[in-house]
Order: structure tokens, then C-alpha cells, then sequence
């Protein structure tokens, strides 16, 4: 089978792949297959993968044929992790040409063994509507993960601080004092305020939201005090 993984940066792809070749390492053998440095060619991308997924380094570059044929001979059936998929895509003339000779050879030995491959949300979303890229009857499912809505970013961040053994406190956005009444009436109001002003800023990004999270935080007498961000 051959699988693609598609979301935004911060959305958990690598996080995904590595809890997929977890759960599956009992019942198959998972390879993780990496990137040093760009893909830049068919000729490269052979290699690139003769190298990661055969172990053969050097000597004569494989065909697509060559690499096929000894890909489906691998004891099996193995599951291969390939992340960042969009690594061999170039933003030039011809730049669609290490990723399609990648893609021919995934799905021809798709038979043999599973492939799940991640994509940069955009990258993917583009890559799909641009004519003779690849074929999408190549792909047996595709996953787009979700972007982070409020709920989604208050149990992460939330979980994360209570991991690090700190206290969150909301009092300042909420505009609780001493002589406040109903404060924790306040205090969830400005909390759920706040999660959705998060997700709205940040476009349900992980990563955005992490750093305007941490923007707006501030340390009082062993207390996180949330504020806005800019």
C-alpha cells in the first residue's frame, strides 16, 4: 500500500510517522527512510533510495526497473516511513522529476510492501493540482490532518505546563482582583476567550500558537500568568 500523510508544519506529521512505526514494529519490520541533503535528479532519487531502503552505497546507479525488482525482492512485507516527502520536490524548471521517479518506484512495489509517506500540507495541496505530476490512482489513502482548534491547543499547551509542574493562572486576562465576585466565573470566560483568540491568530497552527502562547506569558512568584500576545 502506498500512503500519504499531508498537514501543515507543526501538525504532528513526524510525530504520527514515529507512533505508526511504534504500533507496527510487532508484526512488521519498520524502516524509517531520511533525507541528508536534497534530491535533486531521477538518477539521485535512485540512488537516494537504493541507499536507504537496500543499504546499497556506491557502484553503478540502478534503473527504476533494477531498484523495482530488488525492492520487491526484500523480505516482506516491510513497512517504510518516508517523511518530509516534499524535500524532493524543486522549486525550478523540471523540479517534479526526483519526486515523480520516487513515486513511480513506491507504487510499484506498492504490492509488496507499505509505504507511508509525509507532505507539507501547501506543498501537497499544490502538488496535486499541477497535470502530470503523478498519478493519484497511485495512492491508496490519503490523510490530511487537521488543523488545531481551540479545544485541540488548550489540552496540548495546558498539558505540556502541567508536565513541567507549573500553575497557569488566567486572573490578569480575566480582571480578577481581591474583592472580585465571582471570579472563577471570570476566569473561564477569559480562558475559553483566549483559546479561541489563540486559534484564530494562529490559523490552528501548532507551531504559531506555541510562540504566541509563549509570547504572552509572563512569570509571578511561581505562576504563569497568561496575557495577550502580539
Amino acid at each position: 500500500g502506498l500512503h500519504v500523510i499531508a498537514g501543515d508544519r507543526g501538525l504532528g506529521k513526524t510525530t504520527l510517522l514515529g507512533w505508526l512505526g511504534q504500533s507496527l514494529a510487532s508484526e512488521y519490520r519498520v524502516v524509517s527512510v531520511g533525507f541528508d541533503s536534497p534530491v535533486d535528479s531521477p538518477e539521485a532519487a535512485r540512488t537516494w533510495l537504493a541507499a536507504r531502503v537496500l543499504g546499497r552505497e556506491g557502484g553503478t546507479p540502478l534503473t527504476r526497473g533494477e531498484l523495482i525488482e530488488d525492492i520487491s525482492k526484500l523480505s516482506g512485507p516491510r513497512v517504510f516511513l518516508v517523511d518530509d516527502m516534499e524535500r524532493l520536490f524543486l522549486r525550478e524548471v523540471g523540479g517534479f522529476q526526483a519526486l515523480r521517479e520516487v513515486l513511480q518506484v513506491l507504487h510499484a512495489t506498492s504490492d509488496d510492501h507499505f509505504w507511508i509517506c509525509s507532505f507539507h500540507g501547501p506543498t501537497w495541496s499544490y502538488l496535486r493540482g499541477v497535470p502530470g505530476v503523478f498519478d493519484p490512482a497511485y495512492f491508496d489513502q490519503i490523510h490530511t490532518l487537521p488543523l488545531a482548534g481551540p479545544d485541540t491547543l488548550a489540552r496540548w499547551l495546558s498539558t505540556v505546563i502541567a508536565q513541567a509542574e507549573q500553575t497557569l493562572s488566567f486572573d490578569a486576562l480575566a480582571g480578577v482582583g481581591p474583592n472580585t465576585v465571582e471570579p472563577e466565573r471570570l476566569r473561564v470566560r477569559a480562558e475559553a476567550a483566549f483559546w479561541r483568540l489563540l486559534a484564530d491568530s494562529s490559523a490552528g497552527n501548532p507551531e504559531v500558537a506555541r510562540a504566541l502562547w509563549i509570547a504572552g506569558l509572563s512569570s509571578e512568584g511561581g505562576t504563569l500568568r497568561v496575557g495577550l500576545f502580539d
